[in-house]
């Protein structure tokens, strides 16, 4: 017996629309199967083929930056994974506590 969950798509096409048109331009939008953005903790294969799409992406570096902002997101976005940019956003905590 298999459980099937279902996950969000949630990709740059949800972003609202006062954050400009960068989302448009996302090389996630031409993916088949969106749900490798969304991969489990554990799916580190998953991950790295989300990944490998946003490495290509003209808007990740735009894509990250929202990622980071919006910390509720899950999933791949902006070439990292909801770990990473936790880990990021401390860093950024740290040393704007240090300056």
């Amino acid at each position: 017996m298999s459980i099937t969950t279902s996950v969000p798509a949630v990709t740059p096409a949800a972003v609202p629309p006062s954050l400009g048109f960068w989302a448009e331009r996302s090389a996630c939008l031409s993916v088949a199967d969106p749900e490798i953005f969304f991969p489990s903790e554990s799916d580190s294969q998953r991950a790295n083929r989300a990944k490998q799409v946003c490495a290509m992406c003209p808007v990740m570096d735009v894509c990250l930056e929202y990622a980071m902002q919006v910390s509720t997101l899950d999933g791949v976005w902006g070439g990292t994974t909801a770990q990473e940019r936790k880990r990021m956003r401390r860093a950024r905590r740290r040393r704007s506590m240090m300056a």
